[in-house]
């Protein structure tokens, strides 16, 4: 496919791909001087062989090496050994308990639990279980989305919404930023962090600045 959604460069040196027809995998230092090889993973009727969704959203390698991978209707896949040839995948679906299987982010804290963004809400991996929140499940976290999730240099996680603003997650507490804090936008695209410790926050109407004492 030539829509790409997201890249990810491992710690193996292999540069992955994920687009809407399956991922790819490039061994780029093996590549150099040569013609590039593009390698192309899709789903199988095997269980555990290939993907389990063609349609993937997001690459994300976590502290052991394991690769796992966000898909748009297949919940989300997780490579155990990424430096090989030949793969084996574990699927994490809604028959697992995942609250949806159509993944929009993902995110590994500090503490090695994993993050999932969907559109029912945020999820939280903890090796066994799926936690959800969502404004259902919790007062102080008032939206059923999380397209974005991004934690900050203090392990602060951010979860940006659809429609919903702005939440920081911290002491087991969120904290929530919409228009009426100053927000430019409810719907936000990006999150990163600058060099003095202040939030930047992409959303459809510009960019905001949160500053360390909360303010915008």
């Amino acid at each position: 496919s030539n829509r790409v959604r997201d890249l990810h460069l491992d710690s193996n040196g292999r540069l992955w791909l994920a687009t809407t027809f399956g991922i790819n995998y490039i061994d780029i230092y093996k590549s150099i001087g040569e013609q590039v090889e593009i390698n192309n993973v899709l789903s199988s009727q095997t269980e555990n062989s290939g993907l389990s969704y063609n349609d993937i959203i997001m690459v994300m390698e976590d502290k052991n090496g394991h690769l796992w991978l966000a898909s748009a209707g297949g919940g989300v896949n997780q490579i155990v050994d990424p430096s090989g040839e030949d793969f084996s995948f574990v699927y994490y679906t809604e028959k697992d308990g995942l609250k949806d299987d159509y993944i929009l982010s993902l995110n590994e804290d500090i503490y090695g639990f994993i993050w999932i963004g969907t559109y029912n809400g945020l999820v939280k991996f903890e090796g066994v279980k799926f936690e959800l929140f969502n404004h259902h499940t919790r007062k102080d976290f008032n939206s059923n989305s999380a397209t974005i999730l991004y934690e900050d240099s203090k392990k602060k996680l951010w979860i940006g919404t659809n429609g919903d603003g702005l939440t920081c997650y911290n002491d087991h507490k969120f904290t929530m930023y919409t228009t009426e804090n100053g927000l430019l936008s409810n719907y936000i695209n990006a999150i990163s962090e600058d060099y003095k410790g202040n939030i930047l926050i992409g959303t459809r109407k510009g960019v905001a600045s949160l500053d360390t004492h909360g303010k915008i």
